[in-house]
């Protein structure tokens, strides 16, 4: 098992209006364990419910660059699975 990490850029399904603002997506940091990485690409888009992974707009990250409390996270993870989220950041 091998841990990724990506900051992705997900364009949603539908465009989010309030008051004057016009959101179309966010960026969200996000870690997985998986095989290889075409398993965790696809782990990270299942995971996203509300829009789609502009991967071309995304940027996988080595875990070293990471802050120890990100990285703690996937310590003992095992099986297959998502080990973390951040906040969005709406664009």
């Amino acid at each position: 098992m091998q841990n990724f990490f990506v900051m992705a850029k997900v364009v949603l399904y539908e465009p989010i209006h309030h008051d004057q603002d016009h959101v179309v997506g966010y960026y969200m940091s996000i870690g997985a364990a998986a095989s290889d990485r075409a398993q965790a690409t696809l782990l990270i888009e299942r995971a996203m419910k509300d829009g789609s992974i502009d991967w071309r707009g995304s940027e996988w990250r080595d875990l070293s660059s990471l802050a120890p409390e990100i990285v703690s996270r996937s310590v003992g993870v095992s099986e297959t699975s998502i080990w973390y989220k951040s906040g969005r950041v709406f664009f």
